[in-house]
């Protein structure tokens, strides 16, 4: 990708709609069944975590992890998943990281884990409802972020975080949560970037075009360097 320079010391970069969608599509990566757990597993470690530690720690669970079963001991996971010596959890993890990985799993033994999450975008946001009230740790974001792993050009629902809340002037904590006040603020967020994305490219899925605003949005506030969108391949479900 090109970058237009503004002068000597500084560049601005944008990626277009067109990289976004080549990036997100890599997701599709694999041959095999999307896995159910593979799939919630990625979104869970996604919390706060930067996508290529997230693809790392998603490629270890698959290979190690995906039909063995975690291990009894946490902190057997924790090394496995790349722990340094002295460190209490392998780089960008919390304790609530690896709760949520063990109840996910747990879940799905149960049977309780599913994307039937229907077609249209209030059968799916019924669907994130029930898997928000299911899954401790996961709010609308995480389980939406799962569906689209599971399945990314067939939901309906956005994956709204920070640096969409920066760019829309929006409290995050105000939607970042199961109360009955942040479940509606976000769904309100929700209509509003729904809107916006299909007024913006309505060829495109509009969680492609709110993809694009975000890596826009944190390349504006220089967490980026633009040179591309981050490929999503290696936080495939459908590849162990």
């Amino acid at each position: 990708m090109k970058k237009q320079k503004v002068n000597s010391n500084t560049e601005k970069t944008q990626v277009t709609i067109q990289e976004t969608f080549a990036a997100m599509s890599e997701i599709l990566h694999g041959d095999k069944e999307p896995s159910v757990l593979l799939a919630f597993w990625a979104s869970a470690l996604s919390k706060r975590v930067k996508l290529t530690i997230n693809g790392g720690y998603v490629r270890i669970l698959a290979e190690k992890y995906l039909f063995n079963g975690l291990p009894e001991n946490q902190e057997e996971l924790k090394d496995a998943l790349g722990r340094k010596p002295g460190n209490r959890f392998p780089s960008g993890l919390m304790q609530s990281h690896i709760d949520c990985l063990y109840a996910l799993e747990k879940l799905h033994k149960a049977g309780a884990l599913n994307f039937d999450a229907g077609d249209t975008l209030a059968e799916q946001q019924a669907w994130r409802e029930k898997m928000v009230n299911l899954i401790p740790g996961m709010a609308c974001k995480l389980v939406s972020w799962a569906l689209f792993i599971y399945n990314p050009f067939y939901t309906k629902l956005l994956t709204i975080d920070t640096w969409h809340c920066k760019r829309l002037g929006i409290d995050q904590e105000k939607l970042a949560g199961k109360t009955k006040a942040q479940v509606a603020c976000y769904l309100a967020t929700e209509k509003r970037m729904l809107a916006e994305c299909t007024a913006l490219y309505p060829e495109y899925p509009p969680v492609v075009t709110a993809a694009m605003l975000w890596e826009n949005a944190r390349i504006a506030g220089g967490e980026s360097d633009g040179q591309a969108y981050t490929s999503h391949k290696e936080i495939s479900c459908r590849w162990y």
